[in-house]
């Protein structure tokens, strides 16, 4: 992944806001990066631009060998569903469907897939997860820690190459955010996912092997640091 000179106006009139200011950066395959900086620092913003949910930038955004700003939108979601998956702050659940009809959402865009063997990864992934016996529940029924692993289940439903993460531990208490650090470091370590996971806390931090610090739009390269 790289970025060459990406910024991003959020407009909002007399009030037009810059988010990112001449982002320069590049993650290897394989890398679990963490995004520091405090609210506001255009965290998020850079997190939905390099997932292609975001056109509105300027600069480049390249993604396994493709430039994200030439795709169309139907080639640009196809490689969303193929290459990246998303877990976010606040786990974004259907709450109106099971904890693995919600698990098995993301192949509900995907005609081509194999109806029984994505139960059948729906159902590894919950028990790898601990919550095979909760497959039936609503997540009204679970814990926040319990959804956050249902919303990480749904983003490894379709072997994604990419995990991205919004603030993966921050409505989560000490606890349960720690445990799951430890997944991620897991997932990392035994499949060579790429994470990238964008936070203001530095316990998420610790768990990964670079950290980029953002502050007012910029990253500053020159305080890079290894984690």
């Amino acid at each position: 992944m790289r970025t060459r000179g990406l910024g991003r106006v959020h407009d909002g009139g007399r009030d037009a806001r810059r988010a990112l200011v001449d982002v320069e950066i590049v993650i290897e395959e394989g890398e679990f990066v963490c995004v520091l900086g405090p609210s506001g620092s255009g965290k998020s913003t850079l997190l939905a631009v390099i997932g292609g949910l975001d056109r509105g930038y300027e600069g480049q955004v390249e993604l396994y060998g493709q430039d994200l700003g030439r795709m169309s939108d139907a080639a640009l979601a196809r490689l969303r569903g193929e290459r990246i998956g998303f877990v976010f702050q606040h786990f974004h659940l259907l709450h109106h469907l099971t904890v693995i009809e919600n698990v098995t959402t993301p192949a509900l865009f995907d005609p081509r897939g194999d109806e029984h063997a994505c139960l059948a990864r729906a159902k590894q992934l919950l028990e790898r997860l601990g919550l095979a016996d909760r497959a039936g529940d609503t997540p009204a029924e679970l814990s926040g820690g319990q959804r956050q692993r249902v919303a990480i289940a749904r983003a490894l439903l379709r072997k994604p190459k990419l995990l991205l993460c919004d603030e993966p531990t921050g409505n989560l208490d000490a606890d349960t955010g720690a445990r799951i650090i430890e997944l991620f470091e897991e997932l990392h370590r035994e499949e060579g996912l790429t994470i990238v996971a964008v936070t203001h806390e530095e316990r998420l931090a610790r768990a990964a092997t670079r950290i980029l610090r953002l502050k007012e739009g910029r990253v500053d390269t020159s305080n890079e640091e290894p984690a």
